[in-house]
């Protein structure tokens, strides 16, 4: 008992903190209803590395810096060591097309309960999305799902330098702002808080999420499959319950689906873009964040994850598909569609029975 109040204390705690954090740095200069977006900012950050031309969103955002590098901190502290089976491929896709889900929702599994914590109602469509994927995740795990297993595996300990390494490069870079790297004049990208404070505020979030194992898809599944020991629902419920309670006060609150900031309220793309991102973050464990904070701890995987992310986001850009206001592109809604069939192949695929003779043959 006096476990389960322990951790019931943490996650209320922490998703108050993130509360705190996120509505800092929208006060300070971060787009409304985006205080900390991990899908947005790497969006961002990949126009600025050219990776898009998109001009209104070409900025590295510092907080996502500073996400690998608390990660990067607390891993070193606690001496965290792992071994994982390299499936390059997979989750170089599962990036992309996670990607792919939140430029078509307009957020990642962070900014739909930012978007929640200022009133726009279009994210209770996205929410759905995302826990409905999470379910089809879930769904598939107990049929079986499972990456087979290899021979070999990668210790963290020989790559945990190399995301904080690139990390530090893409600080200097944002520091000296040489010629090849593009810095939005105007829209979402020019709208972001000083450097050092948004660099704070993403160094506390990496420690946290990475030292209490925080996530924005394990309490949904944990709910789904009646796992509640670990009580994990209460850091998403308690940041969007106290951004409301600080959105109001500050009389920033707008409860309607209209006129939001960064939003559309073509309401089958905003369920279908957060499902999908559901749905792999279930069958490759982790949300966008949790991947990002793994990537900075030596995870393999998670690097070719978000290697998969950024390139995603130059993809979709530079097709016309990511959603506006106004639409979402055909080309957005073809690419959205062939994530769905990809991740329902590779879902079923790896939730075949197989025999012992069958699993040695892969």
């Amino acid at each position: 008992m006096k476990q389960l109040t322990k951790k019931y204390m943490i996650y209320t705690v922490t998703g108050i903190i993130f509360a705190l954090i996120i509505f800092y740095l929208t006060s300070a200069g971060n787009p409304k209803n985006m205080g900390v977006c991990v899908g947005c900012f790497v969006r961002d950050t990949s126009g600025a590395l050219n990776l898009h031309n998109a001009k209104a969103f070409q900025y590295i955002r510092p907080e996502i810096i500073g996400i690998i590098l608390g990660s990067f901190a607390v891993s070193l502290l606690i001496r965290e060591k792992f071994s994982v089976h390299l499936y390059p491929v997979i989750y170089f896709f599962g990036g992309v097309f996670t990607m792919i889900g939140v430029l078509i929702f307009l957020g990642c599994t962070v900014r739909v309960f930012v978007r929640l914590g200022g009133g726009d109602l279009n994210a209770v469509i996205g929410l759905l999305g995302m826990i409905a994927g999470i379910g089809a995740g879930t769904f598939f795990i107990k049929k079986g799902f499972s990456l087979p297993e290899k021979e070999r595996t990668f210790d963290s300990k020989n790559y945990t330098y190399i995301v904080p390494a690139v990390s530090v490069v893409l600080f200097l870079f944002l520091i000296l702002r040489p010629s090849f790297i593009s810095f939005s004049d105007k829209g979402i990208g020019s709208q972001h808080a000083p450097v050092i404070l948004a660099l704070i505020g993403g160094l506390v979030i990496g420690v946290l999420t990475n030292y209490f194992d925080l996530g924005f898809n394990s309490g949904f599944r944990n709910l789904l499959t009646g796992k509640m020991e670990n009580p994990q629902i209460l850091f998403p419920v308690s940041i969007v319950i106290f951004l409301i309670i600080l959105n109001f006060a500050s009389k920033n609150l707008n409860i309607g689906f209209a006129d939001q900031p960064a939003a559309h309220t073509f309401q089958l793309w905003n369920f279908l873009g957060l499902f999908i991102v559901g749905w792999i973050g279930a069958l490759l464990q982790g949300c966008p964040l949790q991947q990002l904070v793994k990537s900075a701890k030596g995870n393999l995987n998670s690097v070719f994850f978000v290697i998969g992310m950024f390139l995603g986001a130059g993809f979709l850009h530079r097709i016309d598909g990511v959603s506006s206001p106004k639409a979402v592109p055909v080309n957005g809604k073809i690419s959205l569609i062939a994530g769905l069939i990809f991740m329902l192949v590779i879902s079923v695929y790896y939730s075949r029975k197989r025999t012992p003779e069958a699993g040695n043959r892969k």
